[in-house]
């Protein structure tokens, strides 16, 4: 049994709750790098930063979060050079703090890209040119105070920050987000262990730390009284709320639930952009709806697997946001490249939807026409990005 907090944290095998928020990881990254990357107005370079990188592989051989960003890069590299896609530069930076860990990540690496790296600095591929690599043995603190203390703008970056417990401190979250613009954060919010231990009096400090708070009463309170779903929401509220005040426009979140239907983690998306918050709410719709990783109910703990929350497999998304477009857009008339942009915003269901939308409430008689700019009526049931849709 787990009695104290390291244990708690520990894992040498990969569990089936740490496979799925890699593989929201695998997923989110190369439609971001070719998002990024390859807008013709952009700098045709990224960066990902990730802050505690590990050993790159588990125990069982399964592999971390960097051995995944390192191929996930090279497809992506690969991919480009098929089409004849420019690309300037990937940056990958990988902090470790235990040094051997750090020694085993820099030799997982290296066997991944068939050659040395350099210690401590960046170093450029030769098979990749393209892909430049930095491996450091330091901490997720001194690192980003480091970053945001010398570096003024940075190219488009994401933050991966998975750390083993709660020693995430806030205040790096909202130097970043207040100095940057063109930053996404993706944070494992280890909510098991947060909510076993906030009302902890010797880890105050610590928590006050990770919610960007000097007093931590005012959530120990509210929880006091809590429901296990009342105390899931004033924990995570809070924390996304203060991400929010201090620059993050779009937050999103992706529970993940242990064997025992327990909610082990949330990963926490933060992102100013509407563009990248719409490709997270696509990648995290399809997470949900794999085969064995669709939503369960709280109360439905029979059969043991990994449960997630977020998309219901069974709502009709189609439906729910054909109703969210007509309440704000009964009687008016738009073009439907500016609704797809309107819709990037909605709190959960991702763009890719407006269309099925569309062809809903047409088939409700919601529609008075779909025409161009010269009142040329499109066929039926089609949506063409630049035509205009005039609802009842």
């Amino acid at each position: 049994m787990k009695n104290n907090i390291k244990d708690v944290f520990f894992e040498k095998e990969q569990a089936k709750h740490t496979k799925v928020k890699l593989d929201i990881l695998r997923e989110y990254v190369i439609p971001w790098m070719r998002k990024v990357v390859l807008n013709k107005y952009g700098s045709n370079s990224c960066c990902v930063i990730d802050t505690f990188a590990g050993a790159g592989i588990y125990s069982d051989g399964s592999e971390g979060s960097p051995i995944i960003l390192i191929n996930t890069a090279i497809k992506f590299i690969k991919q480009a050079e098929e089409k004849n896609f420019k690309i300037n530069k990937i940056l990958l930076t990988f902090i470790e703090k235990d040094k051997k860990n750090y020694l085993q990540l820099k030799k997982s690496i290296e066997s991944v890209i068939g050659e040395k790296l350099k210690d401590g600095e960046l170093s450029n591929c030769e098979k990749y040119p393209t892909l430049f690599i930095a491996v450091e043995n330091g901490t997720h603190e001194t690192f980003l105070k480091d970053l945001t203390d010398s570096v003024e703008n940075i190219i488009p970056t994401v933050f991966f920050m998975d750390p083993f417990g709660f020693d995430l401190p806030f205040e790096l979250n909202k130097k970043i987000l207040s100095k940057y613009s063109n930053v996404e954060l993706l944070i494992n919010f280890m909510y098991e262990e947060i909510n076993r231990f906030i009302a902890v009096e010797s880890v105050q400090k610590k928590m006050g730390k990770l919610f960007g708070v000097k007093d931590m009463s005012f959530i120990t309170k509210k929880l006091e009284k809590a429901s296990s779903e009342e105390r899931k929401q004033i924990i995570k509220g809070t924390y996304k709320d203060n991400l929010e005040k201090c620059g993050a426009k779009y937050t999103l979140d992706f529970d993940i639930r242990g064997e025992r239907g327990q909610l082990k983690m949330s990963m926490i998306f933060v992102t100013k952009n509407s563009n990248g918050f719409d490709t997270m709410k696509e990648i995290f719709d399809k997470i949900s709806n794999t085969n064995g990783l669709e939503y369960i109910p709280l109360t439905d703990i029979e059969e043991e697997q990994v449960r997630l929350e977020g998309f219901e497999e069974k709502i009709d998304k189609s439906k729910e946001l054909s109703e969210y477009i007509y309440e704000l857009e009964k009687g008016k008339t738009i073009q439907i490249n500016n609704l797809i942009n309107i819709v990037k915003e909605h709190p959960t269901i991702p763009s890719k939807y407006t269309k099925a939308a569309l062809k809903k409430l047409n088939l409700e008689g919601k529609i008075e026409k779909v025409y161009r700019r010269t009142e040329v009526l499109v066929k039926r049931n089609t949506f063409p990005d630049d035509a205009y849709v005039k609802f009842i």
